[in-house]
C-alpha cells in the first residue's frame, strides 16, 4: 500500500518540481481517499509535501502534523514538520525538531545539516559548528555540508578553513555553483586572479546567470577591460541593474573594480557582499541546493 502511494506522488512530480494541471487532480485524489482512510499518515504526509512544494506552509505544517500524531515514530515526518518550521522562519520550533529527529537517530546526517544551518542564523557559533561537524562526519561525500561549513568559517574569518572546504566540496560536487562563486571572491580578496577567473569562468558555464557575469567582470576588469566590458553586457542584457551599469561605466573610463571600490571607499567586506540584491540571488542559489533531491523516500 505504501509503495502504491509513493508512486501517486511521483505522478505529479517531475525533477522535483511539480505539474500545476495534474497535481490538481492529484490532490483530489487524496483528499478523496483521506474520506475513506482518515487515518493514514502517508496520505497526509503526500498532501503534506503537495503543499511545502507550492510553499503554502501553513497547510502543509498542519498535515506533518497529524502524521507525526499518527505515526510518532516515522523520523521522516518529524524531518518534514522541521524543515517546515524552518522555511517558515520559525527558528526555536524548527530548532527543536531537528533536535528531536536526532534523539531519536543520532545518525541522521540531515537533520544535523539543517541544525548547523539554524544555529547559523540564530548566531549560536559553537551549536552550528559542531552541528556542522556532525553531519560531515555521518556523511562525508555530500558537497552542501561541507559548502555549508565553509560558509559559516568564512563569515567567522576563517578564511583559509573555508577555502579548504569549499574545495573539498568542489572534488564531491565538481559543478557546485555557490562553492564557486566563493572561491572566485575569496580569490579575489587574496588578489590571486587567475585562480579566481577560473572559478568564475565556471560559474558562467554552469549557468547563464546575471550575478556570476557581473562577477566574471569584475574580475576580469584587474586584468583584461575589454573582456570586462563584454561579460558586464552579459550581465545587463540578462538582468537590468544600476549596480551593472555603474560597473560597466567604470570600464569603459579605464577602472578596475577594485578601483572602483577604494574610489567609493566601499570596505573590504562590501566587496564580498556587494549589494543587497546580490545577497538576494545568493540566497536563492543556497536554497536551491538545500532543496536538491527534496523526497527522502
Amino acid at each position: 500500500m505504501r509503495k502504491i502511494k509513493k508512486i501517486m506522488v511521483m505522478l505529479f512530480l517531475t525533477g522535483g518540481v511539480l505539474s500545476y494541471s495534474p497535481a490538481d487532480s492529484i490532490l483530489d485524489e487524496i483528499n478523496g481517499l483521506l474520506t475513506i482512510t482518515p487515518k493514514d499518515p502517508e496520505l497526509y504526509f503526500q498532501r503534506g509535501y503537495y503543499y511545502y512544494q507550492r510553499e503554502d506552509f501553513e497547510r502543509a505544517s498542519a498535515d506533518f502534523i497529524t502524521c507525526v500524531r499518527l505515526d510518532p515514530r516515522d523520523l521522516v515526518y518529524r524531518f518534514y514538520k522541521a524543515k517546515t518550521d524552518f522555511k517558515s522562519g520559525k527558528m526555536r520550533t524548527a530548532i527543536d525538531g531537528f533536535k528531536t529527529v536526532i534523539e531519536m537517530n543520532p545518525k541522521y546526517a540531515e537533520a544535523f545539516f539543517f541544525l548547523g544551518i539554524l544555529y547559523h542564523q540564530v548566531n549560536e557559533k559553537v551549536n552550528a559548528l559542531q552541528a556542522f561537524d556532525k553531519a560531515i562526519d555521518l556523511n562525508w561525500n555530500v558537497a552542501k555540508y561541507w559548502a555549508a561549513r565553509a560558509r559559516f568559517k568564512k563569515e567567522n574569518g576563517e578564511i583559509n578553513e573555508a577555502v579548504s572546504d569549499y574545495q573539498k566540496a568542489i572534488m564531491i560536487e565538481p559543478d557546485l555553483a555557490v562553492a564557486h562563486y566563493e572561491l572566485a571572491w575569496i580569490n579575489f580578496e587574496k588578489h590571486n586572479i587567475d585562480s579566481a577567473l577560473e572559478h568564475a569562468e565556471k560559474l558562467v558555464i554552469l549557468e547563464h546567470n546575471p550575478l556570476f557575469y557581473h562577477t566574471l567582470a569584475c574580475i576580469y576588469s584587474e586584468k583584461n577591460l575589454r573582456k570586462a566590458i563584454e561579460n558586464e553586457m552579459r550581465a545587463l542584457s540578462l538582468e537590468p541593474s544600476r549596480e551593472y551599469e555603474k560597473s560597466l561605466a567604470g570600464f569603459r573610463q579605464g577602472r578596475s573594480y577594485s578601483l572602483q571600490m577604494e574610489e567609493t571607499r566601499k570596505i573590504r567586506d562590501e566587496i564580498m557582499r556587494k549589494n543587497e540584491m546580490e545577497k538576494r540571488q545568493r540566497e536563492n542559489i543556497w536554497n536551491q541546493i538545500i532543496e536538491k533531491n527534496k523526497m527522502l523516500r
